[in-house]
């Protein structure tokens, strides 16, 4: 398993785990759900540029 493999598996079991606890019976708030969950809302990927931005240059984080 690679890295990338590693980090959906992850990101699919941290979905299924937090879905467990989520369970609408308005037909709408389960729509608006699945897009939030489909559309990577929680679980931004690696390379978002907010991401980037909150934790400053990499050389940066290994200079202390």
């Amino acid at each position: 398993m690679d890295v990338f493999e590693f980090r959906d598996k992850l990101v699919n079991d941290y979905r299924d785990f937090t879905r467990s606890f989520i369970q609408p019976r308005a037909e709408d708030i389960g729509t608006f759900l699945d897009s939030e969950y489909d559309g990577g809302r929680y679980w931004p990927s690696p390379s978002d540029a907010a991401f980037v931005r909150s934790t400053g240059p990499t050389p940066d984080l290994f200079s202390h």
